[in-house]
């Protein structure tokens, strides 16, 4: 009780403090006073260890704890990027399909429009025909008149065959 009431409350409070001025408080001699200094000096280096040990294990798990965190946020970073990716890729698969449907289209499109055109053709090259002379008909053509020719199957359209010798059958 002496020491409390000499304002001696905690071991830290005689940290630094001498023997002579422990002598001081009523009720202490020469050999408790020793015995206090040297106390506190061993507690005193005791609770120093166990901060420092306290301190150092503090900072491991601070360190665990960072890296854990850091390891957290790299596993979500690339979580996203991964996410981005894949969205990017369907974004090029949606943008291939709406280009092939679009060209499916144009293609579908222009088969109409080149449907219509073959038929518009066909009918206007009839109504063009009808406007200028009939082509004769077969009885009318005057090569038909001359006789039966034999005709070159090689022979191309447009140019004029080659004509074939009748054979004499006097000759054989």
């Amino acid at each position: 009780e002496s020491l409390a009431d000499a304002g001696y409350r905690h071991v830290q409070d005689l940290d630094g403090v001498p023997t002579e001025d422990i002598l001081h408080v009523p009720g202490l001699g020469p050999k408790t006073a020793e015995k206090i200094s040297i106390a506190v000096a061993a507690v005193l280096e005791v609770l120093e260890e166990e901060k420092g040990k306290l301190l150092k294990e503090i900072e491991e798990e601070a360190r665990a704890e960072a890296m854990r965190a850091a390891e957290a946020r790299a596993q979500a970073a690339r979580e996203a990027e991964a996410a981005r990716e894949e969205e990017a890729e369907m974004e090029d698969e949606e943008a291939v399909e709406d280009a092939g449907e679009q060209k499916d289209e144009q293609i579908e499109e222009a088969g109409e429009e080149e449907e219509g055109t073959v038929e518009d053709t066909v009918g206007d090259q009839d109504e063009l025909e009808g406007d200028e002379a009939e082509e004769p008909e077969p009885e009318d053509d005057p090569a038909a008149e001359e006789g039966p020719a034999e005709k070159d199957e090689d022979a191309v359209e447009g140019e004029p065959a080659d004509e074939v010798e009748p054979a004499d059958d006097e000759e054989k």
